[in-house]
């Protein structure tokens, strides 16, 4: 908490919600694992609507409870459902991304990753100039 001065109220309040945020964060790995999971199921059947949930929550998620990988990822995974509104190649493949990611418990910031993210990127930006190509 700093240098900051909270009353003992506050930082009683401060306490019990990192407390929290720490139990959170030991439980997330198996979470996000269910949340994946359910995507899979939801973008193999075509729900897209259910899968733009998912990733929206796993985005916040992860976010909140430091995975910013994970919470990149979800993002870019997100904005690409919602541009191509339809489960595609790339989709899979940034799904089964975070599933490594997951495996590999990468919640930091690694090299490979980030080039990993980047190469997901322009393929999903490739698929969608491809996909307005036809139109």
């Amino acid at each position: 908490m700093g240098d900051r001065k909270f009353s003992p109220r506050v930082k009683a309040l401060l306490d019990r919600a990192h407390k929290v945020v720490e139990v959170e964060a030991r439980h997330y790995p198996r979470r996000l694992a269910a949340q994946l999971d359910e995507m899979q199921v939801c973008l193999s059947a075509g729900n897209v609507e259910e899968a733009l949930l998912l990733t929206y929550k796993v985005e916040s998620e992860a976010a909140m409870l430091g995975w910013p990988l994970v919470t990149n990822l979800a993002g870019m995974l997100r904005r690409h459902l919602e541009a191509q509104g339809r489960f595609t190649a790339a989709s899979q493949a940034a799904l089964d991304s975070l599933g490594l990611m997951l495996k590999g418990e990468m919640a930091g910031q690694a090299q490979e990753a980030r080039l990993l993210l980047k190469n997901l990127q322009v393929a999903m930006l490739k698929e969608r100039n491809e996909d307005q190509g036809r139109l």
